[in-house]
């Protein structure tokens, strides 16, 4: 059992207050805004009330239809808000749940509510934008996961929730089954003001979070075996990563590329699960990296160069 990490806010205060609350970004409360609920009690069924039958395969759509209802009329000063109860079964779907702006995405805990993708699917190979990987075409955006934050959503908090990709489980995990992006467990692709918060990531076969959006925060979360990267942030502007635990897999923790600027991680904790590279990829042309006050142990990647930070 790994320690857990005690969350320090003081540095998220003085270093990102700037990124976000100046722009006007904030997250409310879920229990100050209208909400509607995601559950598995048919009793409870009714307007604001999704039911989902456990074992069908199809809590994406329960999910969904609460997210539709929920953005009807929200907005940054009263956002909408799915609350997904906690049950003994997990939520399994075989298509992907779609965020929409100012909804924001909140599970009873996060030993209580897991999102798992379902038995029987077949992966396509990711073919670029406009291919999903799985569970049919439902973007111009390629990448899909379990949640899917698109283009032009802006304003999401998802938090409190396990998101399994049942590699290992379901489908098999071996090192030659790892790495590829159709078995992504959440894409951020080109969205904007994004917090994902208290989410544990299993059972991966892709990455954990695959990001090219801006103002994306990752915090108080962890990532368990992921099967690619735990976050990959490719051109983002403000990638924040702090307060999560890492136990690396297949290849790094937290990965910023390409042309961006602005990468902060801090107050994490990172070590290898089983194989995996460096904590801290750095690549390409990206500027304006903060990397402080982690706690890095038990690193035994590929290689020597790949023991700490960058190539």
């Amino acid at each position: 059992m790994r320690r857990e990490k005690k969350s320090t806010r003081s540095a998220w205060i003085s270093l990102c207050a700037c990124l976000f609350f100046a722009a006007g970004f904030s997250v409310s409360d879920p229990a100050s805004a209208a909400s509607v609920t995601v559950g598995q009690t048919a009793g409870k069924a009714s307007s604001t009330y999704f039911y989902y039958n456990p074992g069908s395969g199809s809590a994406h759509t329960a999910i969904n239809n609460a997210i539709n209802a929920a953005a009807s009329g929200a907005s940054l000063s009263n956002p909408g808000v799915v609350i997904i109860e906690s049950a003994s079964r997990p939520y399994e779907v075989t298509g992907h749940v779609l965020s929409k702006s100012c909804v924001n995405i909140v599970g009873e805990s996060r030993s209580g509510v897991t999102l798992k993708i379902a038995s029987g699917i077949t992966p396509t190979a990711y073919g670029g934008p406009g291919t999903t990987g799985w569970g049919g075409t439902d973007s111009s955006a390629g990448d899909a996961g379990i949640i899917n934050v698109w283009s032009n959503v802006t304003n999401v908090r998802i938090a409190n929730l396990t998101l399994d990709g049942s590699c290992g489980d379901y489908y098999s995990c071996g090192a030659n089954d790892r790495g590829h992006s159709e078995f992504n467990l959440m894409n951020v692709y080109r969205a904007r003001n994004v917090v994902v918060d208290n989410v544990k990531f299993t059972n991966g076969a892709g990455d954990g979070i695959r990001n090219t959006g801006d103002n994306v925060e990752v915090m108080n979360s962890v990532f368990d075996m992921i099967g690619h990267d735990a976050v990959q942030g490719y051109g983002v502007s403000n990638q924040i990563f702090h307060n999560n635990i890492v136990a690396m897999r297949t290849n790094c923790g937290v990965r910023c590329s390409g042309d961006g600027s602005g990468c902060y991680i801090y107050d994490n904790e990172f070590y290898t699960g089983s194989g995996g590279a460096a904590a801290v990829e750095l690549q390409g042309g990206f500027t304006n990296v903060k990397v402080y006050n982690n706690y890095f142990h038990d690193i035994s990647g590929a290689g020597g160069k790949y023991g700490g930070i960058g190539y």
